[in-house]
């Protein structure tokens, strides 16, 4: 949708690290636009998760605030099953091979009852390699979904 620089940068980092909700609501009406505008379908929203501690020390989870705004907007469940367990090292800094490795069989599936045979998008703030993205969906296919929809904010440069 943007590239991950000036404005969009700013926006991004100011939901990240600063808690401004107000950034974060401007950087969702564009991925609800984006929805609408290439009428994207699917059942269930979901979220790229953060560990339970990397998440209490931030407060909030901010890939999950962006699929909340979109989910009041388009009457779309949250639905987010995936789980991450373990601690990866920050992406940010990282070449495209160790972003692949750092990412690789950290997530996991609490239940899979619900999502069979559903399509389902996740929501993330940004794309780099997508590594995180990819792992994820492969969780996600490997527990019976129909299809995977990822969208993003924002592509990076690696």
């Amino acid at each position: 949708m943007f590239y991950y620089s000036n404005i969009v940068k700013e926006l991004i980092i100011r939901l990240k690290y600063k808690s401004d909700f107000a950034c974060g609501e401007i950087l969702a009406k564009y991925m609800l636009e984006l929805v609408k505008s290439n009428e994207l379908k699917f059942d269930l929203i979901a979220y790229v998760p953060m560990t339970k501690k990397a998440q209490k020390n931030r407060g909030y989870n901010q890939s999950e605030f962006l699929a909340n705004y979109l989910s009041r907007f388009l009457n779309i469940p949250v639905f987010c099953n995936l789980i991450k367990t373990m601690d990866t090292k920050d992406q940010i800094g990282l070449s495209g091979e160790e972003r692949w490795s750092n990412m690789e069989k950290c997530f996991e599936i609490k239940e899979n009852k619900i999502i069979k045979n559903k399509n389902i998008l996740i929501v993330d703030d940004v794309m780099t390699t997508g590594a995180t993205a990819f792992n994820c969906a492969h969780r996600l296919k490997k527990s019976g979904i129909n299809n995977v929809c990822i969208l993003t904010i924002a592509k990076s440069k690696v």
